[in-house]
């Protein structure tokens, strides 16, 4: 009882064998007539029928059916009605989730709302999978690009994200996944605990922890992050306290999808203590906030291609 009460499917599985049960027991009951004698009877008492019928003139033909092909059709319908439920068992778990709907993002942080509540950022380019109804003891969907996760709370039902390479199972978190396909994973944990699964390996990772997979070396890296300038794109905020030049223009450069180089490598080392609040900022304005504030000057190139000059120091 514990079993049937623990879900849905197994409550419909129960009934269904429940009823393809009886309807054996009712077979095995019926089995137990003795079909030769019914049927030896039947035949004679057709032969006196038919007999009377010939004194009176009155001949009719009578068609007879043994009893052995209407208990074999019985036995191809049970046969037929058993292979459907089960089918239909195995894929229950699916039917119940109804269609799988997929959406891809075509300009950066676009946002989605799943069933459950759960928000989804998307960058520009990702795609995201998922089913209009969740399964009754796990949320799960699939994902492609880079996305930030702020997961719905249910202890009930994990919530599983599977990529080219890897799982990640939460129950609820704030959180960063990249997928580069061939390149490799990047997971980063703003709040809560993750569980990510690459082939066999398994790592818990918990607020401020990075993992890194080089899928090329097969290597799994950890580290601890200061800042979450490397998801800037979706809270639209970067912060930089005493941070080199060099590394400043690389989050500018991923947040924005930009190429932006330093003329002098003696600027490399300049350093940078500001908060950016990137909302509604195009990336021009950003550059002439930070070269302004190091006394420094932004060339534009192109439209996403721009150079910093200036004085060695």
């Amino acid at each position: 009882e514990l079993w049937i009460d623990r879900s849905a499917v197994n409550k419909t599985y129960f009934e269904f064998q429940k009823r393809m049960w009886n309807s054996a027991k009712m077979r095995e009951i019926e089995s137990k007539i003795n079909v030769n004698d019914a049927v030896a009877r039947f035949k004679l008492k057709h032969r006196v029928e038919v007999k009377e019928l010939k004194k009176a003139g009155e001949v009719r033909r009578m068609r007879v059916k043994p009893m052995v092909f209407v208990r074999l059709a019985a036995a191809c319908i049970a046969l037929l009605i058993g292979s459907f439920g089960i089918y239909k068992f195995l894929n229950f778990e699916e039917s119940n989730q109804n269609n799988w709907e997929s959406k891809v993002a075509l300009s950066n942080n676009e946002t989605f709302i799943l069933a459950d509540g759960t928000k989804v950022s998307l960058r520009k380019g990702s795609k995201l999978t998922y089913p209009n109804k969740f399964s009754e003891n796990k949320r799960q969907i699939k994902f492609s690009g880079e996305a930030y996760f702020e997961v719905a709370k249910d202890a009930s039902k994990v919530f599983e994200i599977e990529t080219e390479n890897s799982t990640v199972q939460v129950l609820g978190t704030k959180f960063n996944v990249k997928s580069s396909g061939q390149s490799g994973e990047q997971v980063i944990v703003e709040e809560g605990h993750v569980r990510v699964a690459i082939g066999n390996r398994e790592k818990d990772l918990y607020a401020n922890d990075k993992l890194d997979f080089k899928k090329s070396e097969n290597r799994i890296e950890y580290s601890k992050v200061s800042n979450f300038n490397e998801i800037a794109w979706s809270n639209n905020l970067l912060t930089f306290n005493n941070t080199k030049l060099i590394d400043a223009i690389k989050d500018v450069n991923n947040v924005y999808n930009i190429n932006v180089s330093i003329e002098k490598p003696c600027l490399h080392n300049i350093l940078l203590t500001s908060t950016l609040d990137l909302k509604e900022k195009k990336a021009e304005e950003v550059l002439f906030i930070i070269s302004t504030t190091l006394g420094l000057k932004i060339n534009t190139l192109d439209k996403v291609s721009f150079q910093i000059n200036g004085d060695c120091r």
